[in-house]
């Protein structure tokens, strides 16, 4: 490896799969600096949750592929991507007088 060349690479199985989906989420305030002293500055904490349908993906995972002397077969996995996503965070805002 002289150039950043790639050497050698193996790809052993690929799928794509469509998604859509929706969220939405909450602000709360918990925290105002009012002081004249310093800049107005506010505290947050977010909320929110996104639900993706996910399309049929085909896979592989530990124990799908099987070699012998002569020869290497695949034992791919399917199912449904639908993903479930809940954060919570901080935010700040930090406001120039």
């Amino acid at each position: 490896d002289d150039d950043d060349d790639e050497i050698a690479s193996n790809k052993n199985y690929e799928d794509t799969a469509m998604s859509y989906g929706g969220g939405g989420g909450l602000l709360f305030r918990v925290w105002e600096n009012t002081s004249s002293d310093s800049p107005p500055a506010t505290v947050f904490i977010d909320i929110g949750v996104r639900y993706i349908l996910g399309g049929e993906a085909t896979y592989l995972k530990e124990g799908d592929i099987h070699r012998t002397k002569t020869k290497v077969t695949y034992t791919p996995s399917e199912s449904t991507t639908d993903l479930l996503l809940i954060n919570i965070g901080v935010s700040f805002s930090f406001n120039a007088q």
